[in-house]
C-alpha cells in the first residue's frame, strides 16, 4: 500500500496518430497483404493447396450425397405402413420409460 502515493504515479499523455478510415485505406491494406502473400508464394505450394482443396471438395461432395440418401431413407421409413401402425406402441413405450 505504501507504493500507492501520488509521487509514484504520473500521467501518460502519449497520443498516437490514427490514419484515415475508409475504402481507400482498406484497399491499400488489402493490396499490401496480397502483395506480401504473392511475393512469398511458390508454384509447388500453390499446387499443393489446390490439390488439398480438390480433396476436400471430393470428400464433402461424397458426404453430402450420403446425407441426402440417408434423409430419403428416413423419410421413406417414416412414411411406411409399419411405422404408422406401430406409432401407438412407441408412444406407450415413451410413457412408461
Amino acid at each position: 500500500m505504501s507504493l500507492l502515493t501520488p509521487q509514484n504515479f504520473r500521467w501518460n499523455d502519449t497520443r498516437r496518430q490514427v490514419a484515415e478510415v475508409g475504402w481507400d485505406r482498406a484497399a491499400r491494406e488489402l493490396e499490401a497483404v496480397l502483395a506480401e502473400a504473392l511475393s512469398e508464394s511458390r508454384l509447388d505450394k500453390i499446387e499443393s493447396r489446390l490439390e488439398q482443396l480438390a480433396l476436400i471438395e471430393t470428400a464433402y461432395g461424397g458426404s453430402h450425397a450420403l446425407v441426402n440418401r440417408l434423409e430419403d431413407q428416413i423419410k421413406g421409413f417414416q412414411n411406411s405402413t409399419s411405422w404408422r401402425l406401430t406409432a401407438p406402441l412407441r408412444r406407450l413405450k415413451m410413457l412408461f420409460s
